[in-house]
């Protein structure tokens, strides 16, 4: 079993604040790895962009809106409040094994 620490993002009472998560290659979460949100912070506001593919580790919650270049999948179990958007020339499938996604509230 993997130790970690959640990653919390805070909007320390700004219910309009946004947060923008980019990397140019790939965005992967570690299984049971947890986003969570404090502060008035909303999923609606929460936007992760990867240069290529976004992979949620299995039984994995994620906050926000994941955009990709390539390929998103979401590994058994892992729950998103979000959306999931694939764009560019070499988009493919987005994949769920068993997982939840609601779409939040704006």
């Amino acid at each position: 079993m993997t130790d970690f620490t959640p990653l919390t993002l805070d909007a320390q009472g700004d219910a309009n604040a946004v947060f923008v998560i980019r990397s140019a290659t790939a965005i992967t979460t570690l299984s049971t790895s947890q986003v969570v949100l404090s502060g008035s912070a909303k999923a609606s506001n929460v936007f992760w962009i990867a240069g290529s593919a976004i992979t949620l580790g299995a039984n994995s919650i994620m906050k926000g809106t994941m955009v990709a270049s390539t390929a998103i999948t979401l590994q058994t179990g892992a729950n998103l409040e979000g959306r999931a958007l694939n764009q560019g020339a070499a988009a493919a499938a987005i994949s769920c094994d068993a997982c939840t996604i609601t779409v939040p509230t704006p």
